[in-house]
């Protein structure tokens, strides 16, 4: 995604950049109605499905990631399995389920990831990033389990990006509160998004007490609308890279994939 002060680079840059650098990989996390597949193709321009492959490359026919399961359910999936959309192809992710109250399981193989691809040489094989996907449209947006991981888990020299989604449910549960304690509608509706800030505000300060916490914090709502974009996302990502060759690596492949997506939007 280009701006005002985002350098436009060439194709044959672009090209020469890939070939030296490689992809751009982020492990997803979050619970199997977090948003994550949404999120996702709004990064990636486009409404398909991804591609998945495992470890030694070859396609994965049948999906039974908790990422693309349309049934929302807990299926059994490798966090090595690698997702790649058409629009995007310089973009990895792999996925994590999140983790459900007293299983350990999940956070152990998330831990055994994230330390085996600090261990990677080649740069396109390390780990760039973290998304770390919780709904707040719920009373309890960070479960035990959760701080487990900000508590337990460090990610070395790879960043953090706590995205809090389905802000929109998080407005709505605002109103009701204050249509709740007797204000009427137009003043619940006038107040509604200021006390969902506040209480976003406070969630985000309560943040510093974990041993690791989050690089970047940030809000997604309304992702269901078409006009809907991920660019806090973008930026807050790219703020939170402290390597320039990956900073100019996630910067390309944003803008090959806004090129690509206008080149298939005109064919």
């Amino acid at each position: 995604m280009s701006t005002s002060t985002t350098p436009v680079i060439s194709d044959e840059m672009a090209a020469d950049l890939r070939k030296k650098a490689g992809r751009f990989r982020i492990l997803v996390i979050g619970r199997a109605n977090a948003g994550k597949t949404t999120i996702l193709q709004k990064v990636c321009n486009t409404t398909d499905q991804p591609e998945i492959f495992d470890k030694e490359g070859n396609k994965v026919w049948i999906s039974c990631l908790a990422l693309v399961n349309p049934t929302g359910e807990r299926g059994i999936h490798d966090i090595n399995d690698e997702l790649i959309f058409q629009s995007s192809p310089g973009f990895v992710f792999h996925d994590s389920q999140g983790f459900e109250a007293g299983a350990v399981d999940e956070l152990n193989l998330v831990k055994v990831f994230i330390e085996s691809r600090l261990k990677e040489r080649e740069l396109d094989q390390q780990l760039h990033v973290i998304w770390f996907c919780l709904p707040v449209d719920n009373a309890r947006p960070i479960s035990r389990a959760e701080e487990e991981f900000f508590n337990n888990c460090g990610t070395g020299k790879v960043p953090v990006i706590l995205i809090f989604t389905k802000f929109d449910g998080y407005i709505i549960r605002c109103f009701s509160n204050l249509l709740n304690q007797g204000a009427d509608i137009a003043q619940a509706e006038a107040e509604a998004v200021k006390n969902a800030e506040n209480g976003f505000a406070k969630l985000e300060k309560s943040l510093s007490k974990y041993k690791y916490p989050p690089k970047k914090t940030l809000h997604l709502g309304d992702m269901h609308k078409t006009e809907a974009t991920c660019y806090d996302l973008i930026k807050q990502t790219s703020a939170a890279l402290d390597n320039d060759v990956l900073t100019q690596i996630f910067i390309l492949t944003q803008q090959v994939t806004a090129r690509l997506s206008t080149r298939h939007a005109l064919m």
